[in-house]
Formats: C-alpha cells, structure tokens, sequence
C-alpha cells in the first residue's frame, strides 16, 4: 500500500532537516536567486526525476513534463514555459529527453481509443505516420516502441527550433542549443540522438521566420505615386470648392430653396390658425365645448337652430 497522504509532510522534515545539516543555509539562498542554464522538457513518467538522472540539483535545472514529451505548437503551457526559459532565464540549452518503453508511445501505436487523451496521442500518431515503413520493417513490438520514442524526440526537437520565441533568440545573437536525448529504465542512462540544433540554418528554409516580423519591425512598403495622386484629386464631378452653391447664396439672401423646404417638417396648425376671422365665421361655428358628448346635438332639429353660444341656448332635453 502506498504510504498515507501525511507521511509525505513528515518526509518533507525529515529531507529539509537533513538537506540543512548538510549544507547550511542551503533554502536561503536557494530562495534568492534561480539561474538555470538548462530547460528540461521530458515524459511526466515518475521513474524519469529530471534532476536526479543528469546529478544537478534544485534551481540549476528548469523543467517542464507531459505525457510523451510532446511539444505541439497548439500548446500554449508548453510554449509559455519555452519563452519565459529564453527571455527570462537565458537558458542555454533545451533538452527534449523522451526514454525507452514510454507508455504514451506504446499507446499512439495501437488502434484503442483511450478518451480525450486520444487527442494528444494524435501528435505521436502523426510522426508513426511519417515514418511507416521503418516502424512496419520493425519486427518486435518492443523494439518497434522504442525508435518510435526516438523518432518522436527527434520531431519534438525540429518542433522546438522553429518556434518564434528560440528563432528570435537565435537572430538576435542568444547561445541557445536544441537537443534530443532517450533515457532508458533499464541502465539509467541518457543517450544523445545527435539531432542538436543551434540556428536557423539546419531548418529547412520553408520553417526559418524572417527577422524583421519577429523583432516587430515592420517592412518599408513604398507607396505608389499614381494611387497617391488618384487619391488626392478631387472627384471629377465635384464643383468648384470657390464657387458659392445655390443654397448657400439663397441663405445669404434669406432665402430657402426647395430642399430646405422639403427638409423642414410642418408645424402642426395651432387654434389661432384654426378660428373664424370673420362675423360670419364666427356666426357659424360649431360649437365645441369641454363636454362635447353633453352640448353636441342629436337631432336634425336641434343642428339646425344651433348657434354660437353656452350649451345652455340648445334646446332643451331630458338628462
């Protein structure tokens, strides 16, 4: 059975104590400064303890682990770890060690669907694609498991040196080596895959970036004279600027022309325009008074001898 959750806790005192007996004042300075030159990108697998294996010690190695030591360019973890290494630490060196008998590997090769981690998976997939009819030529599985593991360290590799953070590095002069190393459980030894890369000049010219859009430099773009010219002339219908428009000369005079008028909304007729201006008008006005449903006349009779007047003057009716 595995040891229970605070037997790790009193581990750790026991390791701090003896860590502090042997090198006093070791977590002090630890704790002042962290200056690696090296990125460690291995395979999460518990047996392979980055630092241990290559005999550095605490703040000397930056590391970073995932299933496979994958590096994929969709990864923004792993890409956030390889720029913070390069322009803030000022590693020198970037290791991708994958090793021997690795389980993410075992699993890329076989046609079993595992979950959402087949989606990972498919990185390594892509490189037993590539190199098929090598793996196929391969007859023991576990042989065949193994130079997928190196294969798949050599395209992590080529993953890295062209990315945009190690090509800047590179054009503006920064020592930065890639490197591809296979670890194996059996020795406990680290082997060099000799696929190290230490410029822009061992890719391809297809994966170089140019250096003027990594420094944020924008190309000089010279602009055509004759679109400049077409741009700057004025309509060839417009008028002359110098001559004063029709509606501006009807303005100055105090006059409005039809598309004024056509712009001006109506005011709506207010009760002095609407009232009789003469005696015979206003003989004959209908009479509107606060209550019209009360003073209006029902009968032919009563519209005929109304008048102006109170609706006291209408004929009289049964209310």
């Amino acid at each position: 059975m595995p040891p229970p959750i605070d037997m790790l806790f009193r581990n750790n005192r026991n390791w701090a104590v003896r860590r502090e007996e042997l090198e006093p004042g070791y977590f002090r300075r630890l704790s002042a400064i962290q200056e690696p030159k090296y990125l460690w990108i291995g395979c999460s697998d518990s047996r392979v303890p980055a630092n241990e294996i290559v005999g550095l010690d605490s703040g000397e190695l930056f590391v970073h682990r995932n299933i496979a030591n994958v590096v994929p360019h969709s990864d923004l973890n792993c890409i956030s770890v390889i720029e913070y290494a390069i322009n803030v630490l000022r590693v020198e060196h970037i290791i991708i060690s994958g090793h021997y008998g690795c389980g993410g590997v075992r699993a890329a090769l076989s046609c079993r669907s595992y979950g959402k981690i087949d989606h990972w998976l498919a990185y390594i997939k892509d490189v037993a694609s590539q190199h098929r009819v090598e793996l196929d030529a391969i007859e023991t599985p576990e042989a065949k498991v193994d130079r997928l593991c190196e294969l798949n360290v050599i395209h992590q590799v080529q993953n890295v040196a062209r990315m945009p953070q190690v090509q800047n590095a590179w054009h503006r002069g920064q020592e930065l080596q890639v490197h591809g190393w296979i670890y194996s459980l059996n020795d406990g030894l680290v082997r060099d895959l000799n696929v190290t890369i230490t410029g822009p000049e061992a890719l391809p010219d297809m994966l170089r970036l140019d250096v003027s859009s990594l420094n944020g430099v924008s190309p000089v773009v010279t602009p055509d004279p004759e679109a400049v010219a077409a741009a700057e002339a004025p309509p060839a219908d417009s008028a002359d600027p110098a001559a004063p428009e029709a509606g501006e000369a009807a303005e100055a005079q105090g006059q409005t022309t039809a598309e004024d008028r056509a712009t001006v909304p109506l005011a709506p007729p207010s009760a002095r325009d609407l009232a009789p201006e003469t005696a015979e008008e206003r003989e004959y006005a209908p009479v509107v008074s606060r209550d019209a449903r009360s003073t209006a006349p029902e009968t032919a009779e009563e519209r005929e001898y109304v008048r102006v007047g109170s609706p006291t003057e209408e004929p009289g009716r049964a209310r």
